[in-house]
């Protein structure tokens, strides 16, 4: 049973388990996977704790609630949140199921393509500062680079404006924009939607060189646990 941690936004959860169901070559309600959700947004913000270095709140709650899905049944368990992943360590240690980490999941997928080359991250602050991503990709000699300031704070507004409930063309239009720039500023051969929003701007099509880790995972997930 797939056990998902989630309300980091409450949309992209729902945005992610929505891939799930897509994903699944399912033609009846039984074939589907079964799945816990454990949507909490009341967590405290995660660029916040990571900033601030006060970050023992937020990964005691999300250990707390890995361990209610491991308690209720989930046997594998995954959180769509990119910046939550600072504390993905920490929840494996205190599980006895799979914890199956999206950002290390996402370094070998793309490894063989981009080994070598530049890759843009966009994500929150707090990914950007605590260098969740450049950790993991460095054991996989993946380049990975943060975005110019101005680019970091116009990203850090768009996923604050798709948190506030706004609308999603104009946003879409914006981190298109921001990407066509920093393509060509500093020849960046692919972009890792780093926030779990910001997939949200792509829903309708996505070029080959941004990837969505979401979509890696749920890809992952579905040929894991589903069953003919």
């Amino acid at each position: 049973m797939l056990g998902i941690l989630g309300g980091m936004g409450p949309q992209a959860t729902q945005f992610f388990y929505q891939k799930i169901i897509d994903l699944t070559p399912a033609t009846s309600d039984q074939d589907h996977i079964p799945t816990l959700i454990l949507s909490d947004p009341s967590l405290p913000d995660r660029t916040s704790a990571i900033l601030s270095n006060e970050t023992d709140e937020v990964g005691n709650l999300l250990i707390k609630n890995a361990k209610k899905l491991e308690n209720a049944g989930a046997t594998v368990i995954v959180m769509p949140c990119n910046t939550a992943h600072y504390w993905a360590h920490s929840i494996q240690k205190e599980l006895n199921v799979p914890f199956i980490n999206m950002i290390e999941l996402l370094a070998s997928h793309i490894k063989q393509k981009y080994i070598g080359k530049k890759i843009g991250l966009f994500s929150t602050v707090g990914t950007s500062k605590s260098e969740i991503y450049q950790k993991i990709f460095r054991v996989h000699d993946l380049n990975v680079l943060s975005p110019h300031a101005i680019t970091q704070e116009k990203t850090s507004q768009i996923i604050k404006d798709i948190k506030a409930g706004h609308s999603l063309p104009p946003l879409s239009r914006k981190i298109e924009f921001e990407i066509e720039r920093w393509q060509h500023e500093d020849n960046i051969k692919c972009f890792i939607l780093g926030c779990t929003e910001l997939p949200l701007l792509f829903n309708d099509f996505s070029p080959d060189y941004v990837i969505d880790p979401m979509e890696i995972l749920a890809k992952h997930v579905v040929k894991k646990l589903f069953k003919l």
